[in-house]
């Protein structure tokens, strides 16, 4: 990296220190401290079709949770470096950085905040490559991926008759091995103020560019208008038309020549019968077609329900801006205390590496509920990504169910089954991976606690040399101060 672009980053990240210690006074703070310690024996260290061969494995893994809020600001950061170490001839040895640390502040009182937020994690290079899963296993298929957003912004109140806000943002994302890229944004957003209680307004606009090493410049621009009528407290009624201007790079970092702009309009309703419930629906036309769109939620004392439907244009590096590696919130919406403290396992649903565009469109459905003794979550996706280049377009879909349950007093379980499957448009590739798990973990004091976790994996492949199975037993020694 160039001398001037460290220069610039250390600013970012110092300026941001700056805002928090002046903040800090004011902040109730919650700290949380821990380490894990994990041995690990499988029994296809490759997860190799015709190379399989056991070893064993050691990883040490300190960690921190910082969580704070008030005055104008609120922060959450969690930090967990491990070191896995390899006993086995040849196995490589090395660290790997988990992170997720989002910044809000307000530093002018209702008129000029910041956004900010830094995300680190291992990330898949292929997604019909062989995953490791939580990096146990060697594989090359992987690589140590950070990213760093800073967005600044103003909001303006115009009486109550329109609400104004106007940002910048920066983003950068590195990935071991290959080339970094840097993003500018700009983006505003003017709405109706109080006044307008039965019909609603807005106008928004935004321009995003990304400069890659290598290649052209990523463009994504668009504006839009909309309007809403309130039929009553529970049904109102939404429609919007805009306009996008995009350039799309294709696979070696040009701009490609497929049409990636065109008008956009729209329409559809809000239903939300309770401050438990609600459903946004609409139809939409934009360059990519006439799509479905969909966001429900329901809350209950003991469940939540989620379905979403989404289409966008993006590219990988923007997957990797929104994605974060330690969950802060559970499903209900409370704090998680020691986030960092969570398993961390590699996702599936992963674009393929390079500076392409591509239209995402995706599925996502979620079930959590809270039992007597435990807990049981079920969450699916179905995702595709079309390219510039129809052959290389992918689509994949799964679906994870999770059980917990209190066994004794001082005893609990958990059972894990996931299902994924990953496929290329032009038919080359298709990827079927089952995993199987469960584990029992003994509280040895208040702050102590020993797990004992077996794991059976396969992966089903249309080419032969593709297939492998893996059973692993994992042995794991967790503390927190």
């Amino acid at each position: 990296m160039k001398p001037k672009r460290w220069s610039s980053l250390v600013a970012c990240l110092l300026f941001i220190l700056t805002i928090v210690s002046q903040q800090a006074s004011a902040a109730t703070w919650r700290t949380t401290k821990g380490l894990t310690n994990e041995l690990v024996y499988t029994d296809n260290v490759n997860l190799s079709a015709d190379d399989e061969r056991g070893g064993l494995s050691s990883r040490i893994a300190p960690r921190i949770s910082v969580q704070g809020s008030g005055r104008g600001m609120k922060l959450n950061f969690g930090y967990s470096p491990s070191y896995l170490y390899r006993f086995y001839s040849g196995g490589d040895n090395g660290f790997d950085h988990n992170l997720s640390a989002n910044l809000e502040s307000e530093l002018y009182q209702d008129l000029l905040f910041l956004d900010a937020k830094a995300n680190g994690g291992l990330r898949l290079v292929d997604p019909f490559g062989n995953n490791p899963g939580d990096g146990i296993n060697e594989s090359d298929n992987v690589r140590q991926n950070f990213s760093l957003s800073v967005s600044p912004y103003i909001r303006q109140h115009f009486g109550s008759y329109a609400d104004l806000k106007i940002g910048y943002s920066y983003s950068k994302v590195w990935n071991d091995g290959f080339s970094s890229s840097d993003g500018h944004a700009a983006d505003f957003d003017l709405t109706s103020g109080r006044r307008f209680q039965i019909v609603d307004w807005g106008i928004n606009g935004s321009i995003q560019q990304t400069k890659y090493q290598d290649g052209d410049d990523s463009i994504f621009a668009n504006v839009k208008g909309r309007v809403g009528y309130a039929i009553n407290r529970s049904w109102r009624i939404n429609a919007f038309i805009g306009y996008d201007d995009n350039e799309f790079l294709d696979q070696a970092g040009e701009r490609s020549t497929t049409e990636s702009g065109g008008f956009a309009y729209g329409g559809g309703f809000t239903w939300t019968p309770s401050s438990r419930t609600s459903f946004d629906f609409s139809v939409a036309d934009r360059f990519f077609g006439t799509n479905l769109y969909f966001n429900f939620k329901h809350k209950s004392r003991r469940s939540v329900w989620t379905a979403s439907l989404t289409h966008e244009p993006t590219n990988a590096r923007n997957e990797s801006l929104s994605s974060q590696t330690f969950q802060t919130t559970d499903a209900f919406g409370e704090p998680i205390l020691d986030p960092s403290g969570e398993p961390v396992y590699i996702d599936p649903d992963a674009p393929l590496f390079s500076s392409e565009d591509y239209v995402r469109r995706k599925l996502e459905l979620g079930y959590v509920r809270t039992l007597r003794r435990g807990e049981l979550g079920i969450s699916g996706f179905y995702t595709e990504r079309d390219y510039s280049d129809n052959r290389r377009d992918t689509s994949g879909y799964g679906i994870t169910a999770n059980y917990s349950r209190n066994l004794l007093s001082q005893f609990n379980g958990d059972l894990r089954i996931s299902w994924t499957n990953n496929s290329s448009g032009d038919g080359s590739s298709d990827l079927t991976n089952w995993i199987v798990a469960a584990g029992i973990n003994r509280q040895l004091s208040a702050r102590t606690n020993l797990a004992f976790n077996l794991q059976h994996r396969r992966q089903v492949s249309d080419e032969p040399s593709d297939e492998y199975s893996e059973n692993r037993a994992t042995l794991t020694l967790g503390t927190t101060w």
